[in-house]
């Protein structure tokens, strides 16, 4: 079941109450509206979507293409979203003896990376992002820069994407991660 936030808000004298998230109702008098008219407002209140997942990835050696490893982080509905913004803090605690690479992409895209760039839709929600490894740990955050509109037509997936440039890879290997991603969003289908 959501959760919802019970709360007031007065415009001028005014005062309407209800639960945000779900819709308010309110009868006015003295506003400019019938006496007993009821009005109903949905409100498109900014969603947040997070999450925070330690995993071990495989990062697939691509020879010439380096390597790369993805995760799926969540699938957005088919409806009509305004994305607001996006966050991503990750640490690398331990990578494998085929990794020696001092540095590991990050970024977050509609698709799984597949090779070590990191550019297109692999990266189209947040850019790709170094992180240097000291003693194969590191940790580096990233954001979005725009907002996006997302028509209705089908779903999103968004994908956390690893790159590891070839000269640092020497076979399939693994990373130890710990992240915490965020997606502000607004959904802007009617009745939503």
């Amino acid at each position: 079941m959501p959760h919802k936030i019970r709360g007031k808000v007065i415009v001028d004298t005014l005062e309407i109450e209800g639960e945000l998230g779900g819709a308010i109702e309110t009868s006015m008098a003295a506003s400019g509206h019938p006496t007993g008219a009821v009005v109903t407002s949905v409100p498109h209140l900014p969603r947040v979507e997070q999450v925070v997942h330690t995993a071990q990835l495989t990062v697939t050696d691509g020879d010439t293409d380096g390597g790369v490893a993805s995760e799926e982080l969540l699938t957005l509905p088919s409806s009509r979203v305004l994305i607001l913004g996006a966050f991503l803090d990750l640490a690398i605690t331990a990578v494998s003896e085929e990794i020696t690479g001092t540095t590991v992409k990050m970024a977050v895209g509609t698709a799984a990376a597949t090779t070590d760039t990191l550019n297109s839709t692999a990266a189209d929600l947040i850019a790709s992002t170094n992180i240097t490894l000291t003693s194969g740990e590191g940790d580096a955050e990233g954001a979005s820069t725009t907002v996006i509109h997302k028509d209705g037509d089908t779903e999103t997936t968004y994908y956390l994407n690893l790159g590891i440039a070839a000269a640092g890879i020497t076979g399939n290997g693994t990373v130890d991660i710990t992240y915490t991603f965020r997606l502000v969003y607004i959904d802007l289908s009617m009745g939503a």
